[in-house]
């Protein structure tokens, strides 16, 4: 199977936006789960 340079970049180039946008997704969830967490024990003061 031969892949040519134009298709290979295209696919390396979707490959690192899938990866990226799946660890800013992940990211962003832990984030909230943590401030669902964090924002109730604030209010004893």
């Amino acid at each position: 199977m031969y892949i040519d340079g134009g298709t290979g970049s295209m696919l390396l180039q979707a490959a690192a936006a899938m990866f990226f946008s799946c660890l800013v997704f992940f990211r962003q969830i832990k984030n909230w789960v943590v401030s669902c967490f964090k924002g109730s024990g604030d209010t004893d003061q």
